[in-house]
């Protein structure tokens, strides 16, 4: 299982603690269960791309965003 801090999330989305590691557990359990089924997914998030096909993880940095924490 994956385990993510959910205090910060619950702050910024004015969740209590509990709600907010509830919703990620569950989302955390949906996309394994998806996955156990043999399903392809996509998943962005801000600047970054994860994609699972056929049970393999890849992910991918929008292009300009590395160009961007390169520059000064």
């Amino acid at each position: 299982m994956i385990y993510c801090n959910p205090m910060p999330i619950a702050a910024s989305c004015q969740l209590d603690k509990d709600t907010t590691e509830a919703i990620l557990n569950s989302f955390a359990r949906a996309v394994a269960d998806l996955i156990e089924l043999g399903k392809s997914l996509e998943i962005t998030i801000g600047v970054i791309t994860i994609k699972i096909v056929n049970r393999n993880l890849t992910y991918a940095y929008r292009s300009n965003f590395e160009q961007q924490m390169n520059d000064t």
